[in-house]
């Protein structure tokens, strides 16, 4: 999916624990952050992001920073494998 106002590939970025919001990964545009909320959710620029779903993609970037799998899986394990919930 490309930026309407200038052509980049719009990234999926994370926005808070539960949220993220596709934008334009361009620092002079304003997309999508110019539309209203009701716009984004109609456009579901929106979209709910679970824990499992962060981990994993953590997972591929340490993989890619050469970080120890051993490091990285202890970095992205679940947190009730870390509080025993």
């Amino acid at each position: 999916m490309s930026c309407p106002l200038c052509g980049e590939d719009l990234k999926q970025v994370l926005f808070s624990t539960t949220l993220a919001v596709v934008s334009c990964p361009s620092e002079s545009c304003i997309y999508p952050f110019n539309l209203s909320m009701a716009e984004l959710e109609r456009q579901n620029l929106i979209i709910r992001v679970s824990e499992q779903v962060i981990m994993e993609k953590m997972q591929s970037k340490l993989k890619e920073a050469k970080i120890e799998t051993k490091v990285a899986n202890f970095i992205t394990k679940p947190d009730d494998e870390i509080t025993g919930i």
